[in-house]
């Protein structure tokens, strides 16, 4: 959570997947349950207050119905893959492969 947070490494990515950068969470598709590394409810408030305030201050042309379902399905697991590329050195196919296995071998407070 350091790394996405405090030094906003992931703020920009997610500010192209806002302005039109291709997503595999975009458009939200209906799936099974996305893996979850947040342990504790004041993490998950803290991720997505911040990712919040992110979509909040950029302008995008995406069209979504429900933000939080938003914030959930599409740019928190945006955060986490891009968190886990550059804590593990992964590429982003194998760190999107990882977090969709739920094998990580630091927890999402790491990130």
């Amino acid at each position: 959570m350091d790394l996405i947070i405090t030094s906003k490494s992931a703020e920009q990515h997610l500010v192209d997947i806002l302005g039109g950068k291709r997503s595999n969470w975009f458009p939200l598709k209906p799936r099974s349950q996305v893996p979850v590394y947040i342990e504790n409810e004041q993490s998950q408030s803290i991720i997505c207050d911040y990712i919040r305030g992110i979509l909040n201050k950029t302008k995008t042309q995406l069209t979504f119905n429900d933000e939080v379902e938003f914030i959930c399905g599409c740019l928190l697991p945006e955060a986490i893959t891009h968190g886990i590329s550059e804590l593990q050195g992964l590429s982003w196919q194998e760190a999107e492969d990882v977090f969709l296995q739920g094998h990580l071998s630091r927890k999402l407070d790491d990130l």
